[in-house]
């Protein structure tokens, strides 16, 4: 079997086969049948009539006549075949797929030809079909697309909260903030105890409903917002997830955590990924006087280490 895509408006042809040809190979076979596609009566058949129902070399042509064809000698006779029939299923003004048996020896008889026939609705259809779903399947890639580009990112859920679909940018946030889900396709516990709260709360307002609040997760000077919008006509809800980054200041820290002032700029340039010896340099000061500080820093705030004290800045900016 044989199936040809022709697009007039692109100016294309392509060909796949079932079992696939050796010598010539397809490449070579667009090639050729694109220098002889006039001689091709099957294809001329179409072109002047639009009638896509099975057709047969012979019944345009003797085998002798076709035999004679420069279309025959250098490309059905290099692939072993003598007998062709087709049917064309119509995709657009200008474009449709041709699917060929092809065969040497006995010519197709009637019943093949109404075989091919009856089939071709179904063929059709399924076209129509395959159409529609990847149409739908570039639209959400387009959405998809669109939406990585915000600032924000978007989870549809389905019934019973289970994910539909998100952007990517959605699946590294919960993944970074939630941890991983149990199951694929599904939100996080936690995600998705808040989720049910929600949808439980819709339900028992029976007038208008009260505003939504925001799920807060905090998470490394970081902070993800996390909306529900309900759509209860359709049973489908979004969560549109933001992330806000917490600046720092030595202002801020000095004030909520009650630090001198240099202690305050010290704790700032931990909290920037900085070496004591940096911090050093960047203040005019020695190193040991950047330790000593800090060694200060640690009592007032109760912490033993760096990494202590740069968790308890963070935690009391975003609080």
């Amino acid at each position: 079997m044989s199936v040809t895509v022709d697009d007039s408006a692109e100016g294309a042809s392509a060909w796949k086969s079932e079992p696939a040809f050796s010598s010539p190979d397809l490449a070579e076979i667009v090639e050729i049948h694109g220098n002889y596609i006039d001689e091709n009566p099957l294809i001329n058949h179409y072109r002047r009539t639009l009638d896509g129902q099975a057709v047969k070399i012979t019944d345009f042509l003797t085998r002798s006549e076709f035999r004679r064809l420069g279309l025959y000698n250098d490309l059905f006779r290099r692939v072993g075949l003598d007998q062709w029939m087709t049917i064309v299923l119509p995709h657009g003004p200008l474009a449709a797929t041709a699917v060929s048996l092809g065969r040497s020896g006995k010519d197709f008889s009637e019943r093949d030809r109404l075989a091919l026939d009856l089939l071709r609705p179904h063929l059709l259809q399924a076209h129509h079909n395959t159409e529609a779903l990847t149409q739908v399947q570039q639209e959400s890639v387009d959405m998809k697309q669109m939406m990585e580009k915000l600032d924000r990112a978007v989870v549809v859920l389905g019934k019973k909260g289970k994910v539909q679909w998100s952007t990517e940018q959605a699946g590294r946030w919960i993944s970074e903030y939630f941890g991983p889900a149990r199951e694929a396709g599904h939100l996080p516990e936690d995600l998705h105890r808040w989720v049910e709260h929600q949808r439980s709360v819709l339900v028992d307002q029976r007038d208008i409903p009260l505003p939504q609040h925001s799920l807060v997760r905090k998470h490394a000077g970081k902070r993800l917002l996390v909306r529900f919008v309900a759509d209860n006509l359709e049973d489908h809800h979004l969560l549109i997830l933001e992330e806000q980054y917490i600046g720092f200041s030595a202002e801020s820290l000095k004030s909520s955590l009650g630090l001198t002032d240099r202690e305050a700029e010290i704790l700032l340039g931990i909290a920037r990924g900085k070496t004591n010896k940096a911090i050093a340099k960047e203040l005019y000061v020695s190193p040991l006087t950047v330790k000593t500080h800090l060694q200060r820093s640690y009592r007032k705030l109760g912490v033993e280490s760096r990494a202590e004290a740069l968790s308890m800045a963070l935690l009391e900016r975003l609080d």
